[in-house]
């Protein structure tokens, strides 16, 4: 089932975990998912707990975020409202965020991992960077 928030800009998806007896397999994306457009590229971030990256705004990409290892707090701000996520490995779940969404995120335990998937290439055009003090959010 998906979820959306902010007028449609933003969605969460629980995501499927296979187990067997040698490992946990979650499928992240396929073709089928409506959040998949294309394949830009895949990068990923780490961060330390109570450390603060934020805020952002794609442009012209839209991403899906997941947190395979640790837990992170995701914020996502479009036109005046905000909407918060707990991503981590315990319960898995994929955030599609469209472009014009301000977004940022904050490490909940010792070192987390979160992974992009953008379905365009990343520029200093496309992605803006913004002082975390523009918004007015209480991390």
């Amino acid at each position: 089932m998906i979820n959306f928030y902010l007028n449609k800009k933003v969605s969460i998806e629980n995501l499927i975990t296979i187990n067997s007896k040698e490992t946990n397999i979650i499928k992240f994306l396929t073709k089928k998912n409506k959040s998949f457009k294309k394949f830009g590229e895949l990068y990923g971030s780490f961060i330390l707990k109570n450390k603060i990256k934020a805020w952002k705004i794609q442009k012209k990409n839209s991403m899906n975020l997941f947190v395979p290892f640790g837990k992170v707090k995701v914020v996502c701000y479009y036109k005046q409202g905000t909407v918060e996520f707990i991503l981590n490995s315990k319960s898995p779940q994929k955030l599609n965020i469209l472009p014009g969404v301000y977004y940022g995120f904050k490490g909940l335990v010792k070192k987390s991992l979160i992974l992009s998937l953008l379905d365009g290439l990343h520029d200093n055009i496309s992605s803006i960077n913004i002082p975390s003090k523009l918004i007015d959010y209480d991390w």
